[in-house]
């Protein structure tokens, strides 16, 4: 093969050699290599910093091959395990664990948070230390009565209820649950209708003496409507629902008849008696009828009802009130025995007259 012949012996070595010191003016460049490389394996290698004789074959291998750029948009990962990563690289300690910081609650609170709590605490303790220090509410020392619109009994009679109360002892200092088991007790009784308040009030004790504690009692009582006798021969009242209250209790304005036998019938027949009454009381003479037996015998086959007596010892026959089934209903018998009083000239002649059937009959004296 012909052509031009390369300086320096047509050796690549020395030649990129000769272009690194024209570029940067150094000094002579170090002796060539001892020998070529065959043309077959020939690289080209990038022009690079002289060396240490020593170190030459270490550096010349990297020097000549390309770097390999990293690809855009793809970062380096970073280690979390600093500790092996660390000792995984020669000449380097690892790195010391950051300490952990302590978040307790007395950090978190910070100085006006630890205040604000040192203050709660005086607090509270103030105040458990004062609940002990805290004086015993004064005691009862009067009982006041009142009535609701209605009958009223004396004050001393209302006293004696209270004083029979099983908790009265606990009256002296009484809490709600006492006072709520007093308005119990009281509605319980035969005479008293409701209990609309107990309360505590202070009053000034007057003439400069200090305040005092006043229990009030406000109460109604039951409305008596006709009175009646017992069996043991004490006299009562009977009140519209046909309770029966105790004779203590003040009556009604006008005058009634006796209701006899009212523990020796049902509630109903009681009933039935107070509002036959109730019908005939306004069509009749004042004081005509001076007693009413629930019990009276009827007849000889001994079925027993409603007789009412009068002033004239007339006897009038009303009868039971179941009776009203067959048909004789209690306005129809009203009304039998208001016509048939009416149609006597003189009541005094008449001895019975019984409204029980579909049509009244009398008998006269013998």
């Amino acid at each position: 093969m012909t052509g031009r012949q390369l300086p320096d012996g047509g050796d690549p070595h020395a030649l990129i050699e000769a272009a690194a010191r024209h570029r940067k003016g150094r000094g002579p460049a170090p002796a060539p290599e001892a020998a070529p490389e065959p043309p077959s394996s020939r690289r080209v290698r990038k022009a690079e910093k002289p060396v240490r004789p020593g170190a030459e074959e270490a550096a010349e291998e990297p020097a000549l091959e390309p770097r390999r750029k990293r690809p855009a948009g793809r970062e380096r990962g970073v280690s979390t395990d600093t500790v092996d990563s660390a000792a995984a690289k020669p000449g380097r300690k690892p790195r010391a664990a950051r300490p952990v910081p302590v978040n307790t609650w007395w950090a978190r609170l910070g100085a006006w948070g630890m205040a604000a709590a040192a203050a709660a605490l005086a607090v509270m303790a103030l105040t458990v230390d004062g609940v002990h220090e805290v004086p015993e509410p004064m005691p009862v020392s009067a009982i006041r009565i009142g009535f609701l619109p209605g009958p009223q009994l004396p004050v001393t009679e209302v006293m004696r209820w209270v004083n029979e109360f099983p908790g009265h002892e606990r009256l002296r200092q009484p809490n709600t649950w006492v006072l709520d088991q007093l308005a119990e007790y009281l509605r319980g009784l035969p005479s008293v209708a409701a209990v609309q308040q107990i309360k505590l009030i202070h009053q000034p004790a007057g003439n400069g003496k200090a305040m005092h504690r006043i229990m009030e009692i406000d109460l109604g009582l039951r409305q008596p409507v006709m009175p009646t006798v017992l069996s043991s021969g004490e006299r009562a009242w009977v009140d519209r629902d046909g309770r029966i209250l105790p004779g203590i209790l003040p009556g009604p304005a006008q005058h009634r008849p006796m209701l006899r036998g009212v523990e020796q019938v049902p509630p109903a027949v009681i009933a039935s008696a107070l509002s036959m009454w109730l019908h005939l009381e306004p069509q009749l003479e004042a004081g005509m009828v001076t007693d009413i037996v629930l019990n009276e015998a009827l007849d000889d086959r001994g079925t027993t009802g409603i007789v009412l007596y009068t002033r004239y010892h007339n006897r009038l026959v009303w009868g039971d009130p179941s009776e009203e089934r067959y048909g004789v209903t209690a306005p129809d018998k009203v009304r039998d025995l208001v016509r048939t009083i009416r149609c006597q000239g003189d009541m005094g002649r008449i001895a019975v007259i019984n409204v029980r059937f579909a049509q009244p009959f009398y008998t006269v004296r013998q």
